[in-house]
């Protein structure tokens, strides 16, 4: 394999972390660090899945949708042509990435859970998993529980209820909803599992469960559950710096959908990171129809963008970016994202200062802390940044996004031990973090 660390966290680009650098900067940091890479994308593996096939999920799933209205009156009590109705508008949402799908989705589960008699608890369970999608996780707990109490305290929930427990921080409660039901031959079991011990830091057990999870669906033939393996899998193998594997991965997801964006993301993710190939990376999702496009799209095409130095470019995609989280319809999943945005490029503290604040009330985890500790240290209140940091993030996680946020937050008071603490983690961590921040590490430990 062509690569000479191992990533040890959590597989996200982090985008915009700069202004204004200099490409001959960036040219000298790639070249130092692909000096002992070697090439892993070939076009030729996935040249057909960039000609925009037609997405013939998208055709049936408007197809159903049509059929499934047909039967429902605006006054109907026809209970069972609504979950039918709500699938479809999942699938399309699925693989449009149109939160107006979403949103519609929502209200057809809304009142198929309100007028259910019988199986209302999976109903609850299905509203629950839309509510997750658009990171409403309090709302989702709260739909869990009742589901869980009225539908017997199934596994299927408690599953659910350790996923939304995770999201909230709660990782007490989510092991014991894990613990409830362990069966290492239940992929949901295991997929869980899995989870866990990334959250643990334990990456070779997470790989570990979710290969076995992988048999499993490979068995199932289930199209669904398989991609969702993949490029899950995929992710997880970038973690560990084992990038021959989760290109593989992603290649295997193009074989099953050839229209799959996640994993033609993930392809231009090792062409930009692993390779500095930013030209086949920026092909490889403008191949990508913008009807499927999630606005974190725009960000990395920005963030790529920069690298190259092509201020137009990058501006033009965060422009993009801009007008379509403003859709309140998105609520607050794009919080994150755009509050780096308006402190890291626009300089707009306060304005990203209350969207971080929002996000910690929602979601109290070391991530969202972080995101609050970096806002403020952006701003100038080191000493805040440092309070919080020491409090909700060190030693809580080994996302590599935070730790290179405590890191600046040491430096900047003062505390080049606790900086040193970091260095071999964050030095090792650079595909994941990408050129940008790569060379922020850089200069952090000059």
């Amino acid at each position: 394999m062509g690569t000479c660390t191992k990533a040890r966290a959590h597989f996200f680009y982090s985008p915009l972390k700069t202004k204004n650098m200099k490409y001959s900067l960036l040219l000298l940091l790639s070249l130092s660090i692909l000096s002992c890479s070697t090439t892993i994308t070939n076009p030729k593996d996935y040249e057909q899945s960039l000609v925009a096939p037609t997405n013939e999920t998208i055709k049936n799933a408007a197809l159903r949708l049509n059929f499934w209205n047909t039967k429902i009156k605006a006054d109907s009590m026809q209970l069972a042509s609504l979950p039918y109705v709500a699938e479809a508008y999942g699938s399309l949402f699925q693989n449009t990435a149109d939160i107006q799908y979403l949103k519609a989705a929502e209200k057809t589960l809304k009142r198929a859970a309100d007028i259910a008699a019988i199986g209302k608890s999976g109903h609850l369970e299905a509203l629950a998993a839309n509510y997750i999608k658009q990171h409403r996780f309090q709302e989702a707990h709260s739909t869990l529980e009742e589901a869980y109490e009225i539908g017997g305290k199934t596994a299927s929930t408690a599953f659910m209820l350790f996923d939304v427990h995770m999201e909230l921080g709660n990782y007490k409660e989510a092991q014991a909803y894990l613990d409830l039901n362990s069966d290492f031959k239940d992929f949901n079991y295991l997929t869980r599992l899995a989870k866990w011990k990334d959250y643990a830091g334990d990456l070779d057990a997470t790989i570990h469960y979710m290969e076995v999870a992988r048999s499993i669906a490979d068995g199932s033939n289930k199209k669904d559950i398989r991609l969702w393996v993949y490029t899950n899998l995929a992710d997880y193998y970038g973690h560990a710096g084992r990038l021959q594997d989760s290109y593989n991965h992603y290649l295997k997801a193009l074989q099953l959908d050839p229209t799959n964006a996640y994993a033609k993301k993930g392809i231009a993710w090792i062409a930009y990171s692993h390779e500095g190939n930013a030209t086949e990376a920026l092909r490889i999702l403008y191949s990508i129809p913008k009807e499927n496009y999630s606005p974190d799209y725009y960000l990395l095409k920005a963030e790529i963008a920069e690298f190259m130095s092509d201020e137009m470019t990058k501006k033009e995609q965060l422009a993009l970016y801009a007008a379509t989280v403003s859709n309140p319809a998105y609520g607050r999943m794009y919080n994150i994202p755009t509050a780096l945005l308006l402190a890291e490029e626009n300089g707009n503290y306060d304005t990203a200062l209350r969207l971080a604040e929002q996000e910690v009330a929602a979601r109290a985890t070391p991530e969202t802390y972080s995101l609050l500790a970096h806002v403020l240290h952006l701003k100038g209140d080191v000493e805040k940044a440092l309070e919080i940091s020491e409090k909700h993030v060190a030693g809580q996680t080994f996302e590599p996004e935070a730790n290179y946020r405590l890191a600046a937050i040491y430096k900047a008071n003062n505390m080049q031990d606790n900086m040193a603490t970091l260095e071999a983690d964050l030095r090792d961590s650079h595909f994941e973090l990408g050129p940008l921040t790569a060379k922020r590490i850089e200069q952090l430990y000059q």
